[in-house]
Formats: structure tokens, C-alpha cells, sequence
């Protein structure tokens, strides 16, 4: 699903949710597996599009691994840890329709941070965690202590992120240091973008 996500934040930008597919013997998925797997499936239904805060800094950190789970591999850990348990489904689902997206609506960093930080220990994205490098999770520990409200990764990885309100050159001091103590790594300072990409002739 999130490889249908990307391309939909690739056409709209700004913070997207979308329904899933229908799932089951008349679904349009009837198996547990990547996106990049289904062929011939159409991407998910948006059911939220909204505009992300553009005063909310987004510290992107890259560590120097290779990048993660992808094909066969990929698909042989959906097999083995999906489905997830019911009620971390329904945990996650509290999470984002109940906390998370009134955050981004009203603009309020300190839940949305939380909601980010909840949703690392829940269903499929605790697996992806776990499959990680030993020093992940102190990376992110060292975000968010550091000054992040909060802190995740993205998909499979290696790509981490964090995000504050507030200038997060404490974040980015103290990613660089936990950077430098294993294989280095890149890390990139932006912020959200609310709109689709666009193309400049040369």
C-alpha cells in the first residue's frame, strides 16, 4: 500500500490517507503482499487529503546500509507476519482517525509527534522495525530526546525521520554524532510539501 501512497503524494503532496483494498475470495486482494507485488490492482481509494503544516521541520536521516526489504524477501515476510493481530489494527486505526489526523487539521505537533512515535510499536511497522539494524532504535530514541516530537521510519527503511515545530540543529548535531559512530550516513532538513511534482523545462 505504500508504494500506492507514494505515487499518490508524487500527483496530490500534503498528508494523504487511503482506504485499502477490499480483501477476500471476491476482493481485490485475496493474499498478504507489498504493493509492488499485485499486478493489475488498482491504487487504493483516498479517503483523507489534507494540507500538512508547513511550519513542521522534517529531518529526513539516511544511515549508510543497504536498503530494505525488497522482492522475494519482502514478500516472505508478509507471509510470515501477516495478518497482524486484530487489535493492533483496530489500535492503529484509533490512532490515526482519532489523534493523528485532528493533529495535522489543528496543527498540533506535540500529538501528531506522539501518534508517530505510538504507531512505531504497532502492527506490520513494529515488524519492519525489528528486522533493522540493532542501532535503529536508538537512533530514533536519540531524535526524539534530542528534541524531536517524534520520530519513525520509513517503509523498510534506511531512510529515519523526525519532525519539530522548532529549529532541530540539537537533532541534527546529535543524529550526526550516532551517524558517525557506525557507518555514517546522510541526513536532509525540509519540509512538506502541498502540492504534486512539477516539471521546469531546462
Amino acid at each position: 500500500m505504500e508504494h500506492q501512497v507514494s505515487e499518490l503524494a508524487f500527483e496530490l503532496g500534503g498528508f494523504i490517507i487511503d482506504g485499502g483494498h477490499s480483501f477476500g475470495k471476491t476482493g481485490e486482494k485475496n493474499t498478504f503482499s507489498p504493493s509492488s507485488a499485485c499486478q493489475g490492482i488498482h491504487p487504493a481509494p483516498v479517503t483523507v487529503h489534507h494540507k500538512f503544516p508547513e511550519n513542521w521541520n522534517i529531518l529526513v536521516v539516511i544511515p549508510s546500509v543497504p536498503p530494505g526489504a525488497n522482492g522475494s524477501e519482502e514478500q516472505d515476510i508478509f507471509n510470515r507476519h501477516c495478518p497482524v493481530p486484530l487489535s493492533e489494527v483496530r489500535e492503529i486505526c484509533h490512532e490515526v482517525l482519532m489523534r493523528m489526523l485532528p493533529a495535522v487539521a489543528d496543527n498540533d505537533i506535540e500529538q501528531f509527534g506522539k501518534s508517530v512515535n505510538s504507531l512505531q510499536t504497532l502492527g506490520f511497522k513494529k515488524v519492519e522495525l525489528a528486522l533493522q539494524p540493532d542501532y535503529y532504535p536508538g537512533l530514533l530514541e536519540e531524535m526524539r530526546l534530542s528534541g524531536a516530537v517524534g520520530a519513525g521510519m520509513s517503509s523498510f527503511g534506511p531512510a529515519l525521520y523526525a519532525i519539530s515545530d522548532t529549529g532541530m540543529n540539537d537533532t541534527i548535531q546529535a543524529s550526526q554524532k550516532y551517524l558517525d559512530q557506525y557507518r555514517g550516513g546522510e541526513i536532509i532538513l525540509t519540509s512538506a510539501r502541498n502540492y504534486g511534482a512539477s516539471f521546469r523545462n531546462a
